[in-house]
C-alpha cells in the first residue's frame, strides 16, 4: 500500500490509470480538485540539520577506512560543523546537543559501532 502511494498516487503527477483503487477513490469522485497546497510545499533545509551532522560523521568514518576507530572528540567536532558549510552567508545557529545526538542516533541505528564504551567509533 505504501508503494502505491509513493509511486502511483502522488500529489504532483497522479497516475490514476494505473491505480487499482480508482473506482473507490474519493479524490477522483470529487472531480480531481486542484491541490490547494501545491505552491506551499517546501523541502527541509540541509544545513544545520541532524541529517547533515550525521552525514559529516559518516563521511569522517568512511575516510578513516574499515576497522579504524576515530576518537569521540574528533567525531563530535566533525558533527559540530553542521550548518557551517562554505557558501553560506551566515552559519545556522548551532545546537550544542546536536553532535552527541548525531553519534547516539547513528549508534542506535547500527550505522556505527564502538568497542570501548563510546571513547571511539568505527564503521561496523
Amino acid at each position: 500500500m505504501m508503494e502505491l502511494g509513493a509511486l502511483v498516487c502522488t500529489a504532483r503527477d497522479p497516475r490514476c490509470q494505473e491505480c487499482p483503487w480508482t473506482a473507490q477513490c474519493r479524490w477522483v469522485a470529487q472531480g480531481k480538485p486542484a491541490d490547494e497546497h501545491a505552491g506551499r510545499r517546501r523541502s527541509q533545509a540541509w544545513h544545520g540539520t541532524d541529517r547533515q551532522a550525521r552525514g559529516l560523521v559518516m563521511a569522517r568514518l568512511r575516510l578513516a577506512g574499515p576497522d579504524i576507530a576515530v576518537a569521540r572528540a574528533d567525531l563530535l567536532a566533525e558533527a559540530a560543523r553542521a550548518g557551517q558549510a562554505s557558501g553560506r552567508r551566515r552559519p545556522v545557529a548551532a545546537d550544542p546537543k546536536q553532535p552527541a545526538r548525531a553519534l547516539a542516533g547513528l549508534l542506535a541505528d547500527g550505522l556505527i559501532a564502538t568497542d570501548d564504551d563510546g571513547a571511539s567509533f568505527r564503521l561496523p
